[in-house]
Formats: structure tokens, sequence, C-alpha cells
């Protein structure tokens, strides 16, 4: 999908509060409402979990948006004894998923009852404020937490030196409020959706006398069949995010129809969910359960075609998108290669017997869109996240290649120890990523970069230390992976 096509999809989803059909998006975005269009707009949808069929199975099925989903819903958290001392709520990661997932934490806006809530800085500790990210994913409160505010890009910058034990945090004040409504431990804060867009929250306060705890179970219990029914057709997902949209969308009827608890208290009610590691980082899970690793290397789940030529790449088995596209050509014009042939030989690193249909395609849309970037790249204005972005495209690269090699070498997932296979795929997520918010040339903001830099100097290190021991195990990997092959399947498939 191209990126002003998509934004438009946004705009739109965004502001549909009821039921929508594909041929009414298709017609807004003034897209020919074909067959085709509707099915891969479906699978755009599906993938991107911007919106969900009320019926799964029928093609004229309506629509649901995320932002329609959680506009004017509730949910409840219950503050820290450290959060109600300090006079502050910490939002963390407790309105996932019923946040904007493109927002972070200190950017969401609060009002109480109306009126607007200012942020306070205070000092906390890693043991009161990391479990309050625990949606997140652990792993990366601390990437959440140095963009909080601007006193902790310092404290978190030193990969060496570990997560600081203290750091400041900007809650959201409530000091006075806390205090004129004689709010206590125990009682609860009322969080209502009010533009899932741009985070807009309205707070009110719950006394604890007069909250019905079996009303509390019902909710956890109508929650933990959702997971059960996410877990099961949804899988382990992108994040955790994820995993709870997903199991909201499934279990809305009871959810929404039930008070709301708090998930603070989530996993000391259930016995069946916990948070597992998962490669190098943590999902919902069945508690004592395993996560499985992917069934094969194959990367076409890594981006949703959206047009022709990203058709064209996905028949190729290459998980590219127009975004990836643009990475590696501001990649190109930083290497001052003079034209797009070195680019296409490292996107298509590899063919197969889709090759003499779709390599025609590639190459047209590339050479244009290599005309159209070029005459406006300045290196000088580039130049920040050029350095970030040419190290990414070389992950990136070197990730295709690895997994079409292990593909093609017919070693499957599971033969790789200490999950090294989905740490790959997570590595390969987050490094799509990182090329797409770098899509630009204009992508050079140090505050952002920072963390961007740690996250992918991490991902390099996980890479090379997996490469390092696949190649080690190789011999009795092939050795194991071809016995089990009949002699008459073709390598190149």
């Amino acid at each position: 999908m191209e990126q002003h096509v998509e934004e438009r999809l946004m705009s739109y989803l965004q502001k549909q509060s009821r039921p929508f059909s594909i041929d009414s998006v298709l017609r807004r975005l003034d897209e020919p409402v074909s067959r085709q269009n509707r099915e891969d707009l479906a699978d755009y949808l599906r993938g991107s979990l911007l919106a969900f069929p009320e019926e799964p199975y029928n093609p004229e099925t309506l629509w649901i948006s995320r932002p329609a989903l959680f506009t004017g819903k509730k949910i409840r958290i219950k503050p820290t004894r450290t959060e109600i001392a300090a006079g502050i709520l910490i939002p963390g990661s407790r309105l996932v998923p019923f946040i904007n997932p493109s927002l972070l934490p200190h950017e969401f806006v609060f009002s109480f009852q109306g009126k607007p809530l200012d942020r306070t800085l205070v000092e906390v500790s890693r043991s009161d404020c990391y479990p309050l990210y625990r949606f997140y994913g652990e792993e990366y409160a601390s990437q959440f937490l140095a963009c909080d505010n601007s006193e902790n890009p310092a404290l978190f910058a030193d990969i060496d030196a570990g997560d600081p034990d203290q750091f400041w945090i900007a809650g959201v004040d409530l000091k006075d409020t806390y205090w004129a409504e004689g709010f206590k431990s125990g009682d609860y804060v009322e969080v209502t959706i009010l533009d899932w867009r741009v985070g807009l929250c309205d707070l009110s306060f719950v006394a604890s006398e007069f909250v019905n705890q079996d009303t509390h179970k019902e909710w956890y219990a109508a929650l933990e069949r959702a997971l059960h029914q996410s877990f099961s057709e949804f899988g382990p997902g992108m994040t955790i995010d994820d995993q709870l949209v997903y199991a909201w969308f499934v279990g809305r009827e009871e959810l929404f129809s039930l008070a709301p608890a708090p998930m603070d208290d989530f996993f000391s009610v259930v016995e069946s969910v916990e948070i597992v590691p998962y490669g190098v980082e943590t999902r919902l899970w069945f508690r004592d359960g395993e996560i499985p690793s992917p069934s094969t290397w194959a990367m076409d789940g890594f981006v949703t075609p959206m047009n022709l030529v990203d058709d064209a790449y996905a028949h190729l088995g290459l998980p590219v998108n127009g975004r990836i596209v643009d990475a590696c050509i501001y990649d190109s014009l930083y290497r001052r290669e003079g034209d797009y042939s070195a680019i296409l030989e490292r996107l298509v690193p590899f063919t197969n017997h889709s090759a003499a249909f779709c390599i025609p395609v590639i190459e047209r849309a590339l050479q244009n869109r290599y005309e159209h970037l070029a005459p406006d790249y300045n290196v000088f204005v580039d130049h920040e996240g050029a350095l970030l972005r040419h190290r990414a495209v070389n992950l990136y690269h070197a990730l295709v290649k690895l997994f079409h090699t292990l593909s093609v070498s017919h070693v499957s997932p599971d033969q790789v120890s200490d999950q090294g296979a989905v740490v790959l795929t997570q590595i390969m997520n987050h490094t799509i990523s990182t090329l797409e918010a770098l899509s630009s040339s204009s992508a050079g903001d140090s505050a952002l970069l920072e963390p961007m830099w740690a996250s992918l100097e991490g991902m390099e290190e996980s890479f090379f230390e997996i490469k390092t021991g696949i190649q080690e195990e190789l011999p009795d990997l092939l050795k194991r992976g071809f016995s089990l092959l009949d002699d008459s399947e073709d390598d190149d498939e």
C-alpha cells in the first residue's frame, strides 16, 4: 500500500464508529471495487489488526475498526501504594490494548471528569515501575522509559552498565485529586477512552466498597476464555498487544457487558495464563506450556502485500514493501552507488520459477522510485539517520539470505536450538520496523535514533550468535533434515 493511501485508510478507520464493508473503504480510497482489491485489503486489515471481520469466513462480512472497538469503552487501574503516596498515576502498559499502539505512554493525554491533568516528574525505582510495563514486554521497559522524559536518556544510555535502579517518570499528576476525592489504597481509577487516535482518556474514581468482586471474577474468567481462543487461533502474534486486542475482539460481548476489572490483578486471579519467555521477548501463553516454534522459514508473513509490486516480491518469497524499498534506495544514495542496479541485486538475492514474470515488474517500479527520490536527496541532511539505516539494511539483507539458506537446506525451525528460529523471526520483524521508520531522508531525530541504535546493536549481536551457532551445527542439522525428505523434493521449491 502506498504511504498516502495508507494514511487515508488510517484516517478513514479512525472515524468509523460503526461496522463497515470492504467495498465502502475501497470507494473512499478511490480504488476499483474488484475481487483482487477486496482480498488484498481484507488481508491487509487482518495482518495489521486495524480491523476485524464480524464473520471471519463470510467474504461479505462487515468489519469493526480497532478505534471503534475501544472508543468510549472503560478499563480500570488499581494504583499501587507507591503511586498513591507520590500523588501520581503511571499509565505504563495498563491501557493495552485499548489505546493506539503507535503512541508511547508519555504521549497519552488525560483529564479528570473533563478537567485536563498535567504530568509531574517523580523519581521511582525499577522494582516499582517495571511490572507496570509488562504488557509491552518487560524486556522493552527500558526503551519506553528512556523516551519518557528528558532526564532519562542519559540514565539508560550505558547498555553495559545495565538498567538504573532509580530513574524519573512523568506520572499523571493526581496529588490534589486523590486528596480531594478521598482516594485510598484499594480504590480504582476508571479510564474511558475518548479519542483512540490521540490517546485522549478521561479518569474517574471508583471506591472499593462499591465494587462487586464476584463481577470482577466473572470478567477475569471471560478474559481467560478469550485469551485461550486467541492463543489457539492467533498464536503468539507479534506482540502481547496483538494477543490482547485479538482476545478483546473475540470476547467483546462478554468483556464489554461486565464492569471491567483491573489488569493489575489478572495474574493473581487467573491460573491458566502467564507471561512466558518467547525468544528474546515475552508473550502471554498457557501456564506451563511452551509456545511452538515457527513451522517454516517462509518470509511472506513479515509484510502484507498491498499492490502489484508487493505481490511480485511475495511471489519470490521476499519480505519487501514500499517502505523497505525506499529505505534501500536512500541507503544506496548514501553509498553514492549511482544507479538502482545494486539495490535490485540486494533486494532480489535469489529467484524461483516466478522470476520471469516478477523481475520486470520489480525492476520497472524500482527504477521509477529511484528516479523520483534521487534528485531531492541531501546526504548532509540525512547523515545521522543514514548511518543507522545502512546498518539496518545490511542486517535485513543478511537475515533474508540466512532464512533462504535454511529453507532450501531443509533445516526445519524446530531443529535450531535455544529457540533460535523464534529469535531470528523477532529480529526480522524488528529490523523491518526499523527500516520502515527510516524510510525517509528526514528520519534523523537524535532523540529517536538513540534507542534505535541500542536496539539495532542488540539485534546484530543476537543475529551473529545465532548464525554462528547454526553454522557450527549445520552439518548435523543437514543430516537430520535430509533424512526426513523424500528423494522427489526439490531444493529450489
